[in-house]
C-alpha cells in the first residue's frame, strides 16, 4: 500500500469567489479535492454533475439545504 499524502494548503490552487466563498483546489489525475471555506449567512448557488459524484462534508458549523422544484 502507497504511504498517505499529507495535503497543506500552500499546495492548493487558491480562489476566492464573488459569493463569500473561498476554495482551495487540490488537482489529481483521477479526482478533485475543493476544500471550502463558506462564512456564515452565505448562501450557495446551486450546480448538479453528469459525470463525477459530490460529496459534501461539514468539518465545522451547520449545513441547510432546500429542494426546489424544477419545472
Amino acid at each position: 500500500m502507497p504511504a498517505a499524502e499529507h495535503l497543506k494548503l500552500n499546495d492548493a490552487i487558491f480562489a476566492s469567489r464573488p459569493n463569500g466563498t473561498d476554495v482551495y483546489y487540490y488537482i489529481f489525475p483521477e479526482h478533485e479535492i475543493h476544500f471550502n471555506v463558506i462564512k456564515a449567512h452565505t448562501k450557495q448557488e446551486w450546480h448538479s454533475h453528469s459525470l463525477v459524484d459530490e460529496n459534501i462534508f461539514v468539518i465545522k458549523g451547520t449545513l441547510h439545504s432546500k429542494r426546489i422544484r424544477q419545472p
